[in-house]
């Protein structure tokens, strides 16, 4: 695992929920990392400690919330303050896709009950900078290997990026039957025009979409793990200089 950043009692979260009960005890867990942590009952409470704290680091929040949801709370901040800080949803309720949830910025969505070594690594990971994010080859191996070729980096509906990995269309994975959520996969992509032209390292799916809704294509998301070193800084450059919000486009037809 990365070192430990969350070791650091600079660190402040904000928690929001309604339920005092499960608040507390996701506050705690966060002050067992050695982090601070301020409480909030709902989205709006959530902005006013942001408003008024501001060097906050990492926001934890509820989706379904009395006066202002999850939802509303996320749109406000990312008004306020661009894709910082890292945003987590949690819910035990199918208030948001994950897709919705990843395209409108929020950082992950999580579920209810927590996995308390799964949320212990999830803030790690995005209290690290995102130039030291993907660094670190994991242990884990790819299960399914994906190696596609586009005709360009930029306005290929196939691939879009995000801030946090990147949506890829059914038609370029030739294993797509064998994939499953929460699953490590190798990526090996190739772009023939663009600022990128290869697209190397480990991701795990986010999601999967088996069949076209609305104007949402089949395939699905993928969070960047790790990058190789062939194309980490250019991948991390590019996302930095595009003012990217979407952490995983939900692949809509362009």
């Amino acid at each position: 695992m990365k070192k430990d950043i969350c070791k650091d009692k600079k660190v402040l979260i904000i928690i929001a929920d309604d339920n005092e009960t499960f608040r507390d005890a996701v506050s705690f867990e966060c002050e067992m990392w050695g982090c601070r942590t301020v409480a909030a009952s709902n989205g709006k409470e959530g902005l006013e400690s942001f408003m008024k704290f501001r060097n906050v680091d990492l926001i934890v929040s509820d989706v379904r919330m009395p006066e202002w949801d999850g939802g509303r709370f996320l749109v406000e901040l990312r008004k306020i303050s661009g894709v910082q800080p890292p945003f987590i949803f949690m819910s035990g309720f199918a208030d948001i896709t994950i897709f919705d949830a990843l395209d409108a910025g929020a950082d992950a969505f999580i579920e209810k009950p927590l996995d308390l070594e799964f949320f212990h690594n999830l803030g790690c990971k995005l209290l690290t900078p995102i130039s030291q994010r993907w660094n670190e080859e994991p242990d884990e191996k790819p299960v399914v290997e994906i190696k596609a070729s586009f005709e360009k980096f930029e306005g290929d509906k196939r691939f879009q990026l995000g801030r946090g990995g990147f949506f890829v269309s059914r038609e370029m994975i030739p294993s797509f039957e064998q994939l499953r959520a929460n699953q490590t996969v190798g990526i090996d992509f190739a772009f023939k025009e663009g600022s990128i032209r290869k697209l190397q390292g480990l991701g795990t799916t986010a999601w999967i979409r088996q069949d076209r809704h609305n104007e949402l294509l089949v395939g699905c998301g993928i969070f960047f793990e790790y990058l190789d070193p062939c194309c980490n800084s250019h991948v991390v450059d590019y996302i930095k200089q595009s003012h990217a919000t979407k952490t995983i486009p939900k692949g809509e037809e362009l």
